[in-house]
């Protein structure tokens, strides 16, 4: 009656998940236990059996435990790779968060600082050749005060939309700061980067949803910098504001390089 007892708490734990499993594996477990230890004390009493048979019985038992404890073991394998893909896919989830601007799910500054760093370490060692954009939407005030913040949010996040289909898996489009977006051209020359750049200028400038938010009154100045080993990282940013600055200083809706 016992045995059946505890092979019924066995298939129960082999169907049941989570802790409502292990705390019946745990009685099973500890039943079978009892058992045997009750067997080999009061062996006349808990085995009305001849010694063969009882042998026999002894033998069987110990095959069952040894079938049960495999598939515990495999079970709980199982169980352990689960979690731990729940574990690794949860800390997957909390990075990318920390590296991701909350409004234009584009990255923020700080992983952009992170990555221009190694690339000016890299820099120092390869003969490769690195540009930065910085983009600012021109009279974004006007936007905000004559249409909201709210608005002014969407043509944010939609201009960020069009910067990250630009930039691709080649690039890097990172919210610098309020309505300044920067992308970093890995390979490309000033040139190349001021290129680049006047083919998104023109896009935006053309593009129907950025158009119909601001009553086609929508633009973007830029700075491009192409990366020199005498500059320092702060140097190099310094640079690419200055650019832009010049842009908006002569006209705004252009590139300066």
């Amino acid at each position: 009656m016992i045995f059946y007892f505890i092979l019924g708490l066995s298939v129960a734990a082999l169907i049941l998940e989570g802790k409502c499993r292990n705390i019946v594996l745990s009685l099973a477990l500890m039943f079978h236990v009892l058992n045997l230890h009750f067997g080999f004390k009061y062996p006349d009493f808990a085995y009305p059996l001849s010694y063969e048979e009882r042998w026999m019985d002894t033998i069987s038992s110990f095959l069952i435990v040894a079938v049960f404890i495999i598939a515990v073991i495999i079970i709980m394998t199982v169980e352990y790779g689960k979690e731990h893909k729940k574990v690794v896919s949860h800390a997957e989830e909390l990075n990318q968060q920390a590296i991701t601007d909350n409004l234009t799910q584009l990255y923020n500054q700080r992983y952009l600082m992170e990555n221009i760093k190694k690339i000016v370490e890299a820099q120092h060692s390869q003969q490769s050749c690195v540009s930065i954009v910085l983009f600012d939407i021109d009279d974004f005030k006007r936007i905000n005060d004559t249409y909201g913040h709210l608005r002014g949010n969407q043509v944010l996040c939609r201009l960020a939309v069009i910067l990250q289909e630009k930039a691709g898996d080649k690039y890097i489009a990172a919210r610098y700061g309020g309505e300044k977006i920067m992308l970093i051209l890995s390979g490309c020359t000033r040139d190349m980067a001021m290129q680049f750049a006047e083919m998104i200028r023109l896009d935006v400038y053309h593009d129907a949803v950025l158009a119909e938010l601001t009553c086609n009154q929508f633009s973007v100045s830029g700075g491009v910098t192409q990366y020199k080993r005498s500059m320092s990282i702060d140097d190099w940013i310094r640079q690419t504001d200055k650019n832009l600055y010049v842009a908006k200083e002569n006209g705004k809706n252009r590139i300066k390089g």
